[in-house]
């Protein structure tokens, strides 16, 4: 019995492609170890702060949209944290960045971030990205859910 080659190739890239998404699955696994995300055990659960997006219509071209924290409990409470912005890549992932202040002289800019680590390391500031983007998602998810039930059966 003869193998045929083709099927032979294409055995071999699905191996090939199982093992790279294996590899993923472990890397994500990590990554949200060393972000040590926590989610709210009810979506209904209230978390301060919380966010909200505002949409604008005369934004740059990749700008999805702003994101405000507000604060409710504390010495913060009645107070918002405005400046961050949900970006779209050329690729279409999202990303977000922090309210920043530009500063240099020349042709040599830089970004001062207003929000920053307490500890000097990088892992609170991609916390906080995560939940954003997070919760930016399940935003997305309640649009189209409200959107789904609004529209009458054809």
């Amino acid at each position: 019995m003869t193998t045929n080659p083709k099927l032979t190739d294409l055995t071999r890239d699905l191996d090939r492609l199982i093992s790279d998404l294996d590899d993923a699955s472990h890397t994500l696994s990590e990554i949200r170890e060393d972000l040590s995300i926590s989610w709210p055990t009810h979506p209904t659960e209230p978390q301060d702060p919380t966010v909200v997006f505002v949409e604008s219509d005369n934004g740059p071209e990749r700008q999805v949209c702003s994101a405000e924290l507000h604060f409710h409990t504390g010495p913060l409470t009645g107070l918002k944290l405005v400046g961050f912005v949900l970006w779209r890549s050329p690729e279409g992932e999202l990303y977000v960045t922090f309210p920043s202040r530009a500063f240099g002289a020349g042709s040599d800019r830089r970004f001062f971030d207003f929000v920053r680590s307490t500890d000097g390391t990088s892992i609170p500031s991609r916390r906080l990205k995560a939940w954003i983007l997070s919760t930016y998602n399940m935003h997305l998810d309640n649009v189209l859910r409200t959107i789904g039930h609004d529209q009458e059966p054809k």
